[in-house]
């Protein structure tokens, strides 16, 4: 997988740390500093727990944490929308600090240090607005919207409905 592929992992079940499992089995090998402050009392247990089952750990390159007291005015489990001014304004400052990068090695680590601290709706938009204009990044191929937040568009009961077939029916039953 090329450098710039490994971008798009980050659109990966978006609500999970940058740490666990995404895609095909690859893992994000997260500096300590880079972890939320919740995890980094842990954060060896955390890599040894969710790297074992890696076909490929990436590393993520240790940085500058950007300045994001503005942003995370924004909580993880609000709603975001370019119709909110506010919103409007942070998105253009997280995106100017996604295009301020001067590599893909840079966008990567400062893409997982932000992931696991802003809102998932503001970081999915900012981050693919980003790669779209970037001369580096400019033709990967951004997964849809409802390949990310799938629950935005399907029912949920739908979710607890697979679940229990998941749960009750053996898997080449299904």
């Amino acid at each position: 997988m090329t450098d710039k592929k490994k971008l798009l992992l980050l659109f990966d079940r978006p609500q999970e740390p940058s740490f666990m499992v995404k895609g095909d089995k690859y893992v994000f090998d997260v500096p300590n500093n880079s972890l939320p402050e919740k995890y980094k009392p842990i954060g060896v247990q955390l890599f040894n727990k969710f790297g074992e089952d890696a076909s490929e750990r990436i590393p993520v390159k240790e940085i500058s944490p950007p300045n994001l007291d503005d942003i995370l005015e924004l909580g993880r489990h609000e709603n975001f929308s370019l119709f909110v001014p506010k919103h409007r304004r942070i998105s253009g400052k997280l995106i100017r600090i996604f295009l301020a990068a001067k590599d893909v090695d840079d966008l990567l680590a400062t893409a997982v240090y932000v992931r696991d601290r802003v809102n998932p709706y503001l970081f999915n938009y900012t981050f693919s607005v980003a790669l779209l204009h970037r001369s580096d990044t400019q033709n990967l191929d951004l997964p849809s919207f409802i390949h990310t937040f799938p629950d935005k568009y399907i029912d949920s009961q739908v979710f607890a409905i697979a679940r229990e077939e998941a749960n009750i029916v053996p898997e080449g039953n299904r």
